[in-house]
């Protein structure tokens, strides 16, 4: 039996007990935002005070932030049209609670398709990435990109209206220091946007190691009641907590079949193509992944 971890970002000094046994041998050679690998990593350990989940991984900062800033996933970009459809939600959440559209940072912004939308709407927007492939492309689309980390970007604190982090939070080795380093950036008042799989969702429960959610650079597993707990450590107020509806085309979400059954993916997106409707948008919520709304005190 590994060596139970002692610390929770959360509560501090804890006591922790292994939730999922995974491997502890394999380190990633790559990454990519669209990869979705079955529990192939690290040991998964569960706070007894609070819940959170962390996983044990054996990698320093130095060789996460090289996986990062090597990662290219040219599928990304093939579901453009479909997750601008999902931005226009996440967007439109934040601006029922916006007193202004002033600037908007995404942190981990990939090829700038959430700062794309948010500029249509009138937002000045700005982003920050590793990925040397995603920051080019993202300059390539006229975007102000800052190519490093949250903790590096060359802005002032207090700069920002809002702040969004799409699938960010779980990679980052330090959350609590992300969400602290938001704090410093965002005016008084001013919005987090946070989305995160939810590893109480029952999808999530039910899987357990089988869950698309267990990835091997997934560091930290929040549940809502968890996400609360630390984004009001920091100084925020949340004010929306719900799951989170995705917007993908028909041909994407059976391609995730595979992830279960190696068979079924080709089989049901050769079905989908034949019928005509393999790009067809399509929303879908598995109760399995959260979006947050938070408002610096």
């Amino acid at each position: 039996m590994p060596a139970s971890p002692s610390v929770c970002l959360i509560c501090g000094p804890t006591t922790m007990h292994l939730t999922v046994h995974a491997t502890t041998d394999h380190v990633p050679l790559n990454y990519r935002i669209t990869e979705e690998r079955l529990a192939t990593c690290w040991d998964l350990w569960r706070c007894d005070r609070c819940g959170l989940q962390i996983s044990d991984w054996h990698l320093s900062d130095a060789d996460i932030n090289h996986l990062y800033e090597t990662m290219e996933d040219d599928l990304y970009d093939q579901e453009n049209a479909s997750r601008r459809l999902t931005f226009h939600r996440g967007l439109d959440l934040i601006e029922r609670f916006a007193t202004e559209k002033g600037v908007l940072l995404d942190v981990g912004c990939a090829t700038g398709l959430f700062l794309l939308e948010a500029n249509a709407r009138g937002w000045t927007s700005r982003g920050v990435d590793l990925s040397r492939w995603a920051v080019k492309l993202a300059r390539g689309r006229a975007l102000q990109i800052h190519e490093g980390t949250m903790h590096d970007v060359p802005w002032e604190n207090g700069s920002c209206s809002a702040i969004s982090m799409l699938d960010y939070i779980e990679h980052d080795p330090h959350p609590a220091e992300a969400i602290a380093r938001a704090a410093e950036l965002l005016a008084p008042g001013g919005l987090l946007y946070i989305t995160t799989p939810d590893c109480d969702g029952l999808l999530a429960r039910l899987l357990k190691s089988r869950w698309w959610g267990i990835n091997p650079l997934h560091l930290t597993y929040f549940s809502r009641r968890t996400m609360k707990m630390l984004l009001e450590q920091k100084g925020f107020e949340v004010l929306v907590s719900r799951h989170y509806t995705r917007v993908f085309t028909l041909d994407y979400w059976a391609s995730r079949l595979a992830h279960f059954h190696p068979a079924l993916a080709p089989f049901t997106q050769k079905i989908f193509r034949m019928l005509g409707i393999s790009q067809i948008p399509f929303k879908l919520n598995l109760f399995d992944m959260m979006e947050v709304l938070a408002r610096k005190k």
